[in-house]
């Protein structure tokens, strides 16, 4: 699809908000374009990406959600730290969850980032591995300052959902 009918399939949705996501989207080289078009037309923009990608090219006004890979995930080395350079109180740091270990180191990495002004901390369980109930219970245990989020896709359309 180009820009343009991506756009135009946006529209016909009716709905003010787009989130860019899927595999890496930093990974599409028409991204940035796609986006400013998107702002231009007056929709409000996010994008979830890997953190393993420079965001530089992304207009101002899109919303960032960067993930910060954990040890379960076996990519926590691909992270690129420069990308949370930047990040303001409109973006946000999200951290998937599979186990209590992960969640410990979670922690451990948030450091300064849970000082006020800067981007909001989120906190996710990885569907099937990690219970909500769990997570919240550590979270609330450390009265940590994060958000807790569910992957919503995974309950509305089911587990193995892709594309959706």
């Amino acid at each position: 699809m180009t820009t343009e009918e991506i756009i135009e399939a946006v529209h016909a949705l009716g709905i003010p908000f787009v989130l860019l996501t899927g595999g890496e989207p930093m990974l599409q080289p028409e991204l940035p374009i796609l986006a400013e078009k998107l702002l231009k037309a007056g929709y409000k923009v996010s994008i979830e990406t890997s953190g393993a990608h420079s965001l530089t090219k992304l207009p101002t006004g899109v919303i960032r959600i960067v993930d910060i890979k954990t040890p379960s995930s076996g990519e926590s080395s691909k992270m690129s730290p420069a990308v949370l350079e930047g990040l303001d109180s409109q973006d946000a740091i999200k951290f998937v969850i599979a186990d209590e270990f992960d969640y410990q180191w979670a922690v451990a990495k948030l450091g300064g980032l849970l000082s006020g002004g800067g981007p909001e901390i989120l906190f996710s369980p990885v569907h099937g591995q990690c219970s909500a109930q769990n997570l919240i219970s550590w979270v609330l245990r450390d009265r940590l300052r994060v958000r807790v989020n569910l992957q919503l896709h995974k309950y509305v359309w089911g587990a193995e959902a892709k594309g959706v």
